[in-house]
């Protein structure tokens, strides 16, 4: 009898293990597109920071978009491309000439609903 629930036991400690190994699925969701930010400028260090911009892709839903700068948010400035992405230019009121790093924060979701942002430090130099 002992043989047989032994042998019992290494049949599906054999068979099963295949199972076990792939670990037993879950998800099944499609997968969500973030937009992405790209080309953003200035890319090095400036003597003052008064203009951050950057394109935007065609699936950011513009509704959604948030900039700021330092510790403001800005009202962009949004043209369409002809490719559908966004070229997308945020102007301060009153230029960033302070020696240190400026944090730029941008974030939207894209058309789908997935949030995707981007985070630059622009360094001032005088």
């Amino acid at each position: 009898m002992r043989t047989i629930i032994m042998t019992g036991w290494l049949a599906a400690a054999l068979y099963g293990g295949g199972v076990w190994a792939y670990g037993g699925g879950g998800g099944g969701g499609s997968a969500c597109a973030e937009p992405s930010f790209q080309e953003a400028n200035p890319s090095g260090p400036v003597a003052a920071l008064s203009e951050f911009g950057f394109i935007a892709s065609d699936n950011t839903d513009i509704d959604t978009l948030s900039i700021e700068i330092g510790t403001g948010k800005i009202t962009p400035i949004i043209t369409k491309r002809r490719n559908g992405d966004y070229e997308i230019k945020a102007s301060l009121p009153q230029p960033i000439a302070q020696p240190g790093k400026v944090r730029v924060a941008v974030e939207a979701k894209s058309k789908e609903g997935c949030w995707g942002s981007l985070i630059r430090f622009v360094e001032v130099k005088p």
